[in-house]
C-alpha cells in the first residue's frame, strides 16, 4: 500500500510512503488506539484501543461511519 498506519493516542495516523509525512488522521478513541486495519478494498480503516471500542472510518469522507463499544479490549482486527 501507499499509506503507513500509526495507532497513537486518542487516534491514529497514516503518513503517505516516500514522503513520510502525515496523510490524514483519525480520532474518537478516549484512551490510546492499539491496533488499525485497512479494509481490502481501502476504503475504510477499522481501529481499536484501550478504550474497548472499535471504530470504523471512511477514508474519502474522513469521518467515522460506524462503531461498537465491547466489554473487553479488542486484541485483533481482521476484514
Amino acid at each position: 500500500g501507499s499509506i503507513l498506519a500509526l495507532p497513537g493516542t486518542k487516534g491514529s495516523k497514516y503518513l503517505k510512503r516516500g514522503e513520510w509525512r502525515e496523510a490524514y488522521s483519525f480520532s474518537g478513541h478516549s484512551a490510546n488506539t492499539t491496533i488499525v486495519a485497512f479494509s481490502p478494498n481501502g476504503k475504510y480503516v477499522a481501529t481499536t484501543g484501550e478504550d474497548k471500542k472499535v471504530n470504523v472510518f471512511d477514508i474519502e469522507k474522513k469521518d467515522v461511519i460506524g462503531y461498537i463499544e465491547l466489554e473487553t479490549q479488542c486484541t485483533g482486527l481482521s476484514w
